[in-house]
């Protein structure tokens, strides 16, 4: 498990200033309303994956992969094998476009391993399509831009093979991450040739630049392809392994690029029975074009919060 949070000191000398703006910590009800729209204001459209009525049996992938299963999937990217875990909802039918979270470990795991850890699919009860994609040798290569546009190549072309055997909503693609898996998630969706719907990201922070301050905008923030995007970061006071400053450059990253207010209110993931505790650590700030919410919870390390399927699904649900 260690290797698993385990994060390069790479990031702690890599990482670069943010702009950052002011976020006053208002608890008060007079926030007034956030943007950015939620699931329902989403029109679902299918991927050439999507059965017409002829070829793809009931339950079943294009591909022949049976719903309700986790499977190990492969690719040859840029001339290598790059591997992850698939898991096919039990209620896929080939006809009905499903979300897609994408779901990125810690240095030192694989998805197979934050699979488990992570614990996902319960909380999201059969409503998505979930990929653990493995980074190489264990990790992400979030400094070296070789690398990591070689990881992002890895995110597209996962996209690009379940957009045509699987019957995906190319408008709901999701993204979390742990720790360097977190930093990743940031980096990636700047990068990425698809658009994102909405970020979680655990424990870590970014995004920054691999490459020089040219990627930098005139506020200092990275030049991000996919911006805005609704996003919500998720860290503990007590992190020792990243610590919780970079999660509040992420906040005051996409806070800025969505042109919040700061002004904050109490968010909560759902109405439902699994919601976080009441009341709920995480804050939502107002007058944002896509929302941002920030999570700091007391006395949590380098782990997942216990809360983490509930406000993960509950906020990709929401938008």
């Amino acid at each position: 498990m260690l290797r698993i949070l385990r994060i390069s000191s790479r990031i702690s000398i890599r990482v670069v200033g943010f702009a950052l703006v002011a976020l006053a910590a208002s608890s008060s009800g007079g926030c007034g309303g956030g943007g950015g729209g939620g699931a329902g204001s989403t029109q679902i459209t299918g991927s050439i994956g999507c059965d017409d009525g002829g070829g793809t049996s009931p339950g079943t992938t294009s591909s022949g992969i049976a719903a309700g299963t986790a499977t190990s999937k492969s690719l040859t990217v840029n001339g290598q094998n790059r591997t992850y875990v698939l898991y096919t909802p039990s209620t896929y039918d080939g006809k009905t476009p499903f979300p897609v979270i994408l779901a990125f470990h810690g240095d030192g795991g694989d998805g197979a391993s934050l699979r488990a850890w992570f614990n996902l699919e319960p909380t999201v009860a059969e409503q998505a399509i979930i990929v653990y994609p493995d980074g190489i040798n264990g990790t992400w290569d979030i400094d070296d831009i070789a690398g990591l546009t070689n990881d992002v190549a890895f995110v597209d072309a996962i996209l690009a093979d379940l957009n045509s055997n699987m019957c995906i909503a190319q408008q709901r693609l999701y993204a979390t991450g742990i720790s360097r898996g977190a930093y990743f998630t940031n980096q990636m969706v700047c990068r990425s040739k698809n658009t994102w719907r909405a970020i979680v990201t655990h424990a870590g922070g970014g995004p920054y630049s691999a490459i020089d301050a040219d990627e930098y905008d005139s506020k200092g923030n990275l030049k991000c392809t996919n911006q805005p995007l609704a996003a919500l970061q998720v860290h503990g006071d007590a992190d020792d392994g990243v610590a919780v400053s970079e999660g509040m450059k992420s906040r005051s990253f996409w806070c800025d690029v969505n042109g919040c207010q700061g002004c904050t209110s109490e968010w909560k993931a759902s109405p439902d029975p699994t919601q976080p505790v009441s009341p709920s650590p995480c804050m939502t700030y107002a007058g944002c074009s896509k929302p941002e919410v920030w999570c700091e919870i007391p006395g949590l390390g380098h782990t997942f919060w216990d809360q983490a399927p509930q406000v993960t699904w509950g906020f990709f649900s929401q938008n």
